[in-house]
């Protein structure tokens, strides 16, 4: 029984983890693990597949899998059968209960496998059980659980999975509908250059046939009127790069690559299923903003320009209006500040899990609109179904789990049917749903009848009757904690070095250089959320995008022909500013020594440079002593802040050489007269000696 709880328990934490939780599978192989090192998990049964995923009278149930004999001997009579519960699933607490435990499951036995296998360490068999269905064939209606068990020649449990399907015999029996506003959105991989060089060959798989957003994007066009869509415009831009000639970096360089026709296919579908009227588009913020680590970081600026801008960008790109003022924070998760900054830069609305508002699992049980208060205003919360959201993301986790994940997906929208409730479902802004398992599950939906579609439009035209309600206090500050993680600090401390960067060009300009907007863009995702997931990447684009930064910055420089010699103190020297680019530029011409006291200078005079061109110039200097001396010339903006590292050359002076030979020359000579005079007086004193010794006695 402790091996069947613990594969339970791995089932009932890829269903309920929260949305910035763990991934499903890390969930699923931690419990595994578990149950194999207690040595309690006889036989680990896998479910593959249930067909159909919404049973009728008259159809036949298949439910297909493995078992693996994951102890440490040999299995024999190894068996498998399929029952049903005795009563159905009456609400979320419920359903929770039937996965955690599927040996719980009471009712009767359905079908099972004909005959005994025998299962060696580690060996797997493959089932699959079939039954008619007929009106009597379960005991009751609704959300039904099922569990798929292995068991021995006598009947003693090995291991077991639990899942659900719907049983409606009778359209009478179903709820009535309830409005589904079902979120959809379009957010590609933000790897691409200021250049436009698309960072490895994966950006490009995402539009090919069959790729992720291929995907989402074809099978999302079947119920376009009936979707919310949330396009990011960085992914319209990036379409568009690949749609066109363009560079791949692979091993390092960039590689030429004709325009991709999967792309441009992709782009051409996306307008024409959002062109329809009625169809509702919301733009997302630009490359999947990484909100809360923005203003961590005090990358207020970038956020909101990452917000501001992003409606006329999708409308750019699709040739249609769209709504704009909707922010979808990373995980649904977000801190007081960052809301607050969010209300104040436009943003009406933002897309939170359940687990990012306080009680919202409780007020909002299948999700809807809760009225937050900002130091700027209120905002409305667009609050997600957590758990419809991870069974969403069981989607991509493999068969096993897909197949799980569309089970408890269609019992959650029929719970919230049961009970009346609308439904807001807010996928993962990355998620990569199994195509097949996917189009299953739309279809499921569909044909039960258990919902309508709800446009976010029509959505938040309730805003006015929506509860009041706060952050979550442990979630915010789960949300600020991860955002100033080490991996965060640094990517968007690199981010804020390019903003320097080209606000220090920019306070040169006369007017906007059009090479900034490329790589202000680039900055933009290098503060995607997409990195908290591929930090590698992320510091990639980052080095790329700073070097090309610090590139534009340095067609603005300084340069000398040095070193300078003086034939005095004083002189002048000679500068050339060049400017390579396309608007002028005014800039004031310094230079500082090493030993400031040696060098005199006139206070700069501000010059301005055209477009493309060099001046010349000759600063007056006058410089104290004879040692060489060594001088950076550089360059002032107007706001008086330094531009560039500048230029470093040795001054030198011959001045004081000269004098100093003066001098030597002078004490030579005096030297040579002291000599002179002082021979004449020892023959003068000779001389009176000699004539007093001739004198008589």
């Amino acid at each position: 029984m402790a091996s069947i709880m613990i594969a339970a328990a791995a089932l009932l934490i890829a269903v309920i983890a929260p949305a910035a939780g763990s991934p499903v599978r890390a969930a699923a192989a931690a419990a595994g693990a578990a149950g194999n090192e207690a040595g309690k998990a006889p036989v680990r049964v896998v479910v593959d597949s249930l067909s159909p995923a919404l049973p009728t009278v008259g159809s036949t149930l298949t439910v297909a899998g493995t078992l693996t004999n994951d102890s440490n001997i040999s299995l024999r009579d190894v068996g498998v059968r399929l029952r049903a519960g005795g009563s159905a699933v009456a609400s979320r607490s419920a359903l929770t209960a039937a996965a955690t435990d599927p040996s719980a499951v009471d009712g009767p036995t359905l079908a099972q496998r004909p005959g005994f296998v025998t299962l060696a360490p580690g060996a797997s068999t493959t089932f699959e059980l079939s039954v008619p269905l007929t009106q009597t064939t379960f005991p009751a209606t609704g959300v039904l659980p099922l569990a798929v068990e292995s068991v021995d020649g006598a009947a003693a449990l090995l291991g077991a999975v639990g899942t659900t399907i719907l049983w409606y015999p009778e359209k009478a029996n179903a709820p009535s509908p309830v409005p589904l506003t079902m979120l959809w959105p379009l957010v590609s991989s933000a790897a691409r250059d200021a250049d436009g060089v698309v960072l490895g060959g994966e950006v490009a798989s995402e539009f090919a046939p069959g790729g992720r957003l291929d995907t989402l994007l074809a099978l999302g066009a079947r119920e376009a009127a009936g979707l919310s869509w949330a396009v990011d415009p960085q992914t319209l831009e990036m379409v568009g790069t690949l749609g066109s000639s363009h560079q791949e970096l692979v091993d390092g360089a960039p590689v030429p690559r004709p325009p991709d026709a999967a792309a441009s296919n992709w782009l051409a579908l996306l307008r024409q299923s959002t062109s329809a009227p009625g169809v509702d588009v919301t733009a997302s913020g630009y490359a999947n903003p990484d909100s809360t680590a923005e203003v961590s970081a005090g990358l207020d600026r970038d956020l909101v320009r990452a917000t501001a801008t992003a409606s006329e960008q999708v409308e750019l790109g699709l040739g249609r209006k769209v709504r704009d003022g909707v922010s979808w924070p990373p995980g649904g998760l977000v801190d007081d500040r960052t809301l607050g900054l969010l209300r104040g830069a436009g943003v009406n609305s933002v897309v939170l899990s359940q687990a990012g508002v306080e009680s919202a699992a409780a007020v909002l049980p299948a999700g809807g609109l809760i009225r937050l208060g900002t130091d700027s205003g209120p905002i409305t919360a667009i609050v997600g179904d957590d758990e419809l959201a991870n069974s969403l993301r069981m989607l991509a986790a493999g068969p096993q789990w897909a197949t799980l994940g569309r089970q408890n997906y269609l019992a959650l929208t029929a719970l919230a049917a049961q009970d009346g409730l609308g439904i807001v479902v807010s996928p993962p802004l990355d998620w990569s749903p199994a195509p097949d398992q996917l189009l299953t599950l739309l279809a499921a939906v569909k044909a039960s009848g258990l919902t309508t579609p709800r446009t976010l439009t029509t959505l938040l035209a309730g805003t006015d009757d929506a509860p009041a309600g706060q952050l979550d206090p442990i979630a915010a500050a789960d949300a600020s904690a991860a955002a100033s993680a080490p991996q965060q600090s640094q990517q968007m401390a690199g981010v804020a070095q390019i903003n320097q960067t080209l606000d220090a060009l920019g306070a040169i300009t006369e007017a906007p250089e059009p090479g900034v907007v490329p790589v202000r863009s680039a900055a933009l995702r290098c503060a995607s959320a997409q990195w908290r997931s591929q930090p590698d990447l992320g510091a990639l684009l980052l080095q790329r995008t700073d070097a090309q930064a610090t590139a534009l910055h340095d067609r603005v420089r300084i340069s000398s022909q040095g070193p300078v010699a003086f034939p005095g103190a004083e002189g002048r020297v000679p500068v050339t500013v060049s400017n390579d680019l396309s608007v002028p530029v005014t800039v004031s011409v310094t230079l500082r020594a090493d030993e400031d006291y040696r060098l005199e200078d006139q206070p700069p005079r501000p010059v301005r440079v055209a477009a493309g061109q060099r001046l010349s110039l000759e600063v007056p200097v006058r410089v104290v002593g004879s040692e060489p001396l060594t001088v950076t010339a550089g360059l002032i903006a107007p706001d008086g802040s330094e531009y560039g590292a500048g230029e470093v050359f040795e001054l030198r002076t011959t001045a004081y050489t000269r004098v100093a030979g003066w001098v030597v020359a002078g004490a030579l000579g005096l030297l040579v007269v002291l000599v002179v005079i002082n021979v004449a007086r020892r023959i003068r004193s000779s001389r009176k000696e000699a004539a007093g010794d001739s004198e008589p006695a």
